[in-house]
């Protein structure tokens, strides 16, 4: 039976859907956009089956003595001379010579390391979980090596040799160049063919999934060409100008896209699918007809409080990286402030939030149905008004949650709203403080002054809740001196700032600064699009050019981190829901005491911070 009478067959039944978060991601969690849009569809008749891919992808495949084996061989070759590598730079060949042997000792321990990362007793042992994300880290550069150009981390994934589509079709076809490929076709393809779906969707949130989703998608069409293809998610909306008008991807890689929110769009993909009826009624959706890419109408999203409770079910807790169950929540679509000029959100004007009582029904369904307590908010600014309602409920509720937020430090959050916070379970908040100066921060529009930062970020310490300070360094016009301001912000209130990112300024092709360079003194500037990244030039009349940046940023780092916090435990934890973790067994004043060994500990700065 081929694959087109299967298609035929399984339409008597009911419409069913695979669902696939693809790699690469954080293995600390699932990623909302599948159990949120697998619990609308359920509900409305679809046969859902939801499969995250990334987390397979880590610690069924990637992380596994059996495939690490191979690449360490080739390693060990490409050392000796023996296998050529031509593009790999001089500071990753001085990488392998000094850690190839660490490498051979924990490919052989891979199990056991995972192991420390998911057993609470010993994930809660300092110098236990340093050094297993250590040999992790370090198994990851192996794969980079032996995969160069593609550097493979949990978070992001780069490959700068995809100018064209048909670069990227030669890619997702070659499976010593495309780490991804061997994984799908051993892994993906026998799920995808033991459950006959009407369709596959990939949910492509950021673009570290592009190539992955690519790969998966190109597999698809080769292996059954009677599964229809469906891509979707936030990244797509920042592709849609140089991919989803082209021809050559629906013919080559998927059938259809869908823009902006999902929901309606694939329920009726689905049924049309499964009735056999043509998709120009499916709102949001282009697709291919006759060479030509056609766009569906566009839809309003269904409102926050009118969809059901994220459907976590099959959910594979126990293969994440983690020792407790993590979960993301979503209590807002879009972003109530929305002025920032460096912002390059993709979406809707404005914020609607959940109703509180329907945000308080979130956790409490959280803990009394998947047994999870820890959450990450993932919204990026949530009012303090806003706050104030939600953390009243969770206290009259008497709810035992913890949870990580973003938030923008203004004044309205108040000593007594923070602490009101820290008593409904907030152990740590990453504030948008960007710049300590003033005139940088009027041109970025943030709504903030610095006294009123400092007043936040005091009061939030003295609730006992983690202050973790992001910063953006080099921002259009911003003198080397204005700069420091910000450092030394940093420097005198690392009391009260007890972790920080320093990030280079990075123009977003949909941000205010883009739209209006001049305003900025940006000059030549210049698009280079592909399909797998938005390459950006420009010059400046004034302030600091990006080699500039670059130098202040690790310099800064390094010394920020060793003269004044002296390489701290958090440093070395990497992740933020590790700290969260931690701050939830021992509490912001012992975290930051904690003892730890760190001989034989590697320093890398790429991998983030928590």
């Amino acid at each position: 039976m081929n694959d087109r009478s299967v298609r035929g067959k399984e339409r008597n039944g009911s419409p069913h859907l695979l669902l696939i978060f693809p790699p690469v991601w954080i293995p600390m969690g699932p990623y909302l956009a599948i159990p949120s849009l697998t619990a609308y569809l359920r509900q409305n008749g679809v046969r859902v089956t939801p499969l995250d891919a990334n987390v397979d992808f880590f610690t069924d495949y990637l992380l596994c003595p059996q495939t690490l084996e191979p690449f360490l061989t080739k390693a060990q070759r490409i050392m000796q001379g023996v296998e050529a590598s031509s593009e790999l730079p001089p500071s990753w060949r001085e990488l392998l010579q000094r850690e190839i042997l660490t490498w051979e000792a924990a490919v052989s321990s891979t199990e056991a390391t995972l192991s420390v990362l998911r057993q609470k007793d010993r994930f809660l042992n300092p110098d236990l979980v340093l050094r297993a994300q250590d040999r992790l880290l370090g198994l990851l550069h192996l794969c980079s090596i032996v995969h160069w150009p593609g550097r493979i981390s949990f978070s992001p994934h780069r490959r700068h040799d995809v100018r064209t589509a048909q670069d990227l079709l030669k890619l997702c076809e070659d499976s010593e160049r495309n780490v991804f490929l061997p994984f799908f076709r051993q892994r993906i393809l026998p799920k995808i063919r033991a459950a006959l779906p009407t369709a596959v969707g990939i949910s492509i949130s950021t673009g570290q999934q592009i190539l992955a989703s690519m790969t998966l998608a190109r597999l698809i069409r080769l292996e059954l060409p009677g599964v229809h293809v469906v891509v979707g998610g936030q990244r797509l909306l920042m592709m849609k100008e140089h991919v989803l008008h082209d021809p050559f991807v629906y013919r080559n890689f998927f059938h259809s896209a869908v823009l902006h929110e999902g929901e309606t769009p694939l329920n009726l993909l689905l049924k049309a699918l499964h009735a056999g009826s043509d998709l120009h009624e499916v709102p949001n959706l282009m697709f291919l007809e006759n060479g030509k890419v056609k766009a569906g109408k566009r839809t309003d999203p269904i409102p926050l409080e009118d969809l059901p409770q994220p459907d976590f079910d099959g959910t594979p807790w126990e293969k994440y990286l983690i020792p407790v169950r993590y979960a993301p929540v979503r209590l807002a679509e879009g972003c109530y402030w929305g002025k920032c000029t460096f912002c390059g959100r993709v979406g809707p004007e404005g914020a609607v939030f959940t109703p509180p009582q329907r945000a308080l029904d979130k956790f409490q369904y959280l803990v009394d149905v998947y047994g999870v307590r820890d959450l990450s908010v993932n919204d990026d600014c949530l009012p303090p008004s806003y706050w104030e309602e939600i953390t009243e409920g969770i206290l009259r509720k008497g709810l035992q949650i913890s949870m990580v937020v973003w938030a923008k430090p203004v004044a309205g959050f108040s000593a007594e709203l923070l602490r009101k916070m820290a008593a409904a379970g907030v152990k740590q908040i990453r504030w948008g403080v960007e710049s300590a100066h003033p005139r940088v921060l009027k041109l970025m529009r943030k709504g903030t002054e610095v006294k009123s930062t400092l007043r936040v970020l005091g009061d939030a310490h003295d609730a006992g809740i983690w202050n973790h300070a992001c910063f953006i360094v080099g921002f259009p016009t911003e003198s080397r001196e204005e700069a420091r301001t910000t450092l030394d912000f940093i420097r005198s209130n690392k009391g009260i700032i007890q972790s920080f990112i320093l990030n280079p300024f990075e123009l977003l092709k949909d941000s205010y600064i883009y739209r209006q360079p001049e305003e900025f003194g940006i000059r030549d500037l210049r698009l280079e699009a592909t399909p797998l990244w938005n390459q950006i030039t420009y010059t400046v009349d004034r302030g600091m050019n990006q080699e500039e940046i670059h130098e202040l940023v690790m310099g800064a780092k390094q010394g920020l981190l060793a003269e004044s916090y002296h390489w701290p435990f958090w440093y070395y934890l990497k992740w933020r829901e590790y700290l969260h973790i931690y701050l939830n067994r021992y509490g912001l004043d012992e975290v930051l005491n904690i003892s730890f060994k760190r001989d034989g500990l590697r320093r890398f700065f790429s991998a983030g911070s928590p």
